[in-house]
C-alpha cells in the first residue's frame, strides 16, 4: 500500500509542539504586561482607570489564552490558528491601550510583540497581514482613545512617561529575548529533521530503484 508523504510546503510551515507552547507563552506574557502597565498607571499617576472595562479585556485574553494552551495540547492548532491567536494578542493590546490614554500611552509597542513572533514563526503571507493589522490598530488608536486622568503635574507625567517608555523597552527585550530565541531554535530543529528525513527517503527510493533493476 502506498505512503502518502506531507508536502514540502505544508511540512514546512507546520509548527512544532514546542514552538505553539512558547507562542502561546508569549501571550500569557503579554496579559502580565497589561497586569503591570495598568498598575503602573493607577499607582505611579494615580490616574483615573474605568477599572469594568480594563478587568474585561484582561480577564478575555487570559481565557483565550488558556483556551489556546488547551488546542496546542489537544495538536488542535494550525498555523492560521496560531496566527488568528497572534492577532488577538495585538487586538487585546489595543483595547487596554485604548482605555489608557491611546497611542500617548508608552506600553503601546507591546504591539510589536506579537509581530516579531508572526515574522519569525509564520509564513509570510501570515506575517504581513500580522503588519498590516498592528498598523491599523495603531493608526487607530491614534484617534480614538479615552484620555488619561491623572493626578500629578506635567512635569511628573513627562517624568513617568519616559519611566514608562525605558521599563516598556526592557519588557519587550526580554519578551523577544526570551521566548523569539527557543522559538527559532525550535524551527531550526525542525528543519534539520525535515532535512535528514528527505535525505532517508531519497537513498530509500535509490536503494528500491537498484532492486527493482536487479
Amino acid at each position: 500500500m502506498a505512503q502518502t508523504l506531507p508536502s514540502p510546503q505544508s511540512s514546512r510551515d507546520a509548527l512544532p509542539g514546542e514552538a505553539q507552547r512558547r507562542l502561546i507563552l508569549v501571550g500569557a506574557a503579554l496579559v502580565l504586561a497589561e497586569i503591570l502597565g495598568v498598575a503602573l498607571l493607577a499607582l505611579l499617576l494615580d490616574a483615573r482607570l474605568p477599572w469594568p472595562p480594563l478587568a474585561g479585556v484582561i480577564a478575555l485574553h487570559l481565557c483565550l489564552n488558556a483556551v489556546a494552551w488547551w488546542r496546542v495540547r489537544r495538536g488542535a492548532m494550525r498555523v492560521p490558528d496560531l496566527a488568528l491567536h497572534l492577532a488577538v494578542d495585538a487586538a487585546s493590546i489595543a483595547a487596554v491601550v485604548f482605555f489608557t490614554g491611546g497611542y500617548a500611552n508608552p506600553f503601546i509597542s507591546l504591539l510589536l510583540v506579537p509581530l516579531i513572533l508572526a515574522a519569525v514563526s509564520l509564513p509570510p503571507l501570515h506575517a504581513w497581514a500580522m503588519a498590516l493589522w498592528v498598523g491599523v490598530l495603531y493608526t487607530l488608536l491614534m484617534r480614538f482613545y479615552q484620555p488619561l486622568a491623572i493626578q500629578v503635574s506635567a512635569q511628573a507625567a513627562v517624568d513617568l512617561h519616559l519611566m514608562g517608555m525605558w521599563l516598556n523597552f526592557l519588557l519587550t527585550a526580554a519578551l523577544v529575548a526570551a521566548f523569539v530565541g527557543h522559538l527559532s531554535a525550535s524551527l531550526r530543529r525542525r528543519d534539520a529533521l525535515l532535512a535528514r528525513a528527505r535525505e532517508q527517503r531519497l537513498r530509500d527510493e535509490q536503494l528500491f530503484a537498484l532492486g527493482v533493476q536487479a
